[in-house]
């Protein structure tokens, strides 16, 4: 049935949104990253839209406190009626706060939980690259062709893309498949979570090999598959 939303598991992944408020990462992207992750469970919210609302962050913040006050709360931004799945099965796996891993790791552990507990891919994807738009782009490595072509200028559209190396959505299904604790997070996501800067003519390469989403057959790395020099 549409605008179905599984319980225990979405709200979950709501709170791993809003953690990263909890812990003082209170940033603009963080914002994004919970309108689209609401939007996508139930698009009649359409919240991605109209940009989240600073005032509608801070009542989650302060007064969403269950799973029957974010139902409330949902309902209250839409006429479409929500039905949620009973998701019996979902148990969330704890997670170990006050350590040295960043909120960010613990936040892509809890929207992975999310995903294996019946949320929709497109939602957690969502929701994960909008926790990630905090990249200082002129720390991010960039391609000989790229570095060439910009030479010594400031990185900008004109010069070329920022990109991940490896296909989100390739990494959505590892961390779904193999992630189970923040530990192995942390792993995954300093070997699998790269961006690079490409230039547009290398990014039109990867389209026209069908790898813009995809890895080659063979196993081989997009990059070194379509000759590009790093």
């Amino acid at each position: 049935m549409k605008n179905q939303i599984p319980k225990r598991a979405a709200y979950h992944g709501l709170n791993a949104l809003l953690d990263m408020y909890r812990t003082g990462e209170d940033h603009k992207y963080c914002m994004h990253g919970i309108a689209w992750y609401l939007s996508t469970l139930a698009p009649a919210l359409k919240l991605h839209k109209n940009d989240f609302l600073a005032c509608d962050r801070d009542y989650m913040l302060s007064e969403v406190n269950s799973l029957e006050e974010f139902q409330e709360y949902l309902q209250s931004k839409t006429e479409v009626n929500i039905d949620w799945i009973d998701d019996v099965d979902f148990s969330p796996r704890p997670i170990f706060k006050g350590n040295k891993y960043s909120q960010k790791i613990v936040a892509w552990m809890m929207l992975t939980d999310a995903l294996r507990g019946g949320v929709s891919r497109s939602a957690v994807s969502k929701a994960m690259r909008n926790l990630d738009s905090d990249k200082d782009i002129e720390e991010v490595p960039e391609t000989r062709a790229h570095r060439r072509l910009r030479a010594g200028r400031k990185h900008g559209v004109e010069f070329g893309i920022l990109e991940h190396r490896y296909p989100m959505n390739v990494m959505v299904d590892y961390l779904a498949d193999k992630v189970f604790d923040v530990r192995h997070m942390a792993r995954a996501m300093k070997k699998y979570n790269q961006h690079w800067w490409v230039t547009h003519r290398q990014d039109a390469i990867l389209n026209a090999k069908g790898l813009q989403k995809t890895l080659p057959l063979c196993g081989t790395d997009r990059y070194e598959y379509c000759g590009f020099a790093l």
